[in-house]
């Protein structure tokens, strides 16, 4: 029996089952086929980037003014660098600019503002239930094993996986100026989450992993973590590509 979900308008629409194992492989694919028209609408954020990483060797456990704007500036162009490699994905690279010179709009900062909301909820949602794990375990007369423990705080981190991947959406949608909110979100993923989580947490998780092996395997230094970050941006392109292709697929199967 096929199943169904309420669109935001309250229409009856078909659940899609995304075909993680074709965005996959398209998300790597497209950046590679298209990589002369990417990199070069991608140069100013990843050169600005990248030159922040090795500005800031070595000093990210300082704690200053100076520290904390980099990170702001970072922060800023991180934004930008997704916004524009959402817009090249969803849109072509006919509507960026030639070296990804353009001015910051307001889709940058609702981009920012819903990062920063996804941010904050993920942690505010790990945070209440450690504490009240915490708490409980405390006034709790019952010895609580090490193994229980571990459960339970890896259900908070899956818990945190299915919000993250049933929002997750509202990203490429920002960036191509298709006015969307939350409750789309997460109505449109429906039965998608654990698909979406593939693409959103796993993908990237494995990503990381690698570069902190090749990272351990030859060492740190100011040009060492630069390279590497490069290397972790371009990566990082394959990532916003499957993010903008599962959004693509999704809003396409209910159009």
């Amino acid at each position: 029996m096929d199943k169904y979900v309420a669109d935001m308008d309250n229409n009856k629409v078909k659940i899609y089952k995304l075909p993680v194992k074709k965005i996959i492989i398209q998300a790597f694919i497209i950046p590679w086929v298209f990589k002369r028209e990417i990199l070069s609408k991608l140069f100013i954020p990843i050169f600005l980037l990248v030159l922040l990483e090795y500005v800031n060797y070595g000093k990210s456990e300082d704690i200053n003014d100076i520290n904390y704007l980099l990170v702001l500036f970072s922060i800023l162009i991180y934004v930008y660098f997704a916004v524009t490699c959402h817009r090249i994905i969803l849109l072509g690279d006919d509507f960026i600019p030639q070296y990804g010179f353009r001015m910051w709009t307001v889709r940058d900062t609702k981009f920012l503002i819903w990062m920063t909301v996804m941010i904050l909820s993920i942690w505010l949602i790990m945070f209440v239930l450690m504490r009240a794990s915490v708490l409980f375990i405390h006034i709790s007369q019952y010895n609580f094993s090490l193994y229980l423990i571990i459960l339970f705080y890896s259900f908070v981190f899956i818990l945190a996986v299915y919000v993250l991947s049933r929002l997750s959406l509202i990203f490429p949608s920002t960036a191509v100026d298709e006015m969307k909110n939350i409750k789309w979100a997460w109505n449109i993923t429906h039965g998608n989450a654990w698909r979406l989580a593939l693409i959103v947490v796993a993908l990237p998780m494995f990503i990381g992993f690698t570069v902190e092996l090749i990272e351990s395997a030859v060492g740190s230094s100011a040009m060492i973590d630069a390279i590497l970050y490069l290397v972790t941006l371009l990566v990082l392109i394959i990532e916003v590509s499957a993010l903008s292709l599962a959004y693509k697929e999704i809003r396409n199967s209910n159009t």
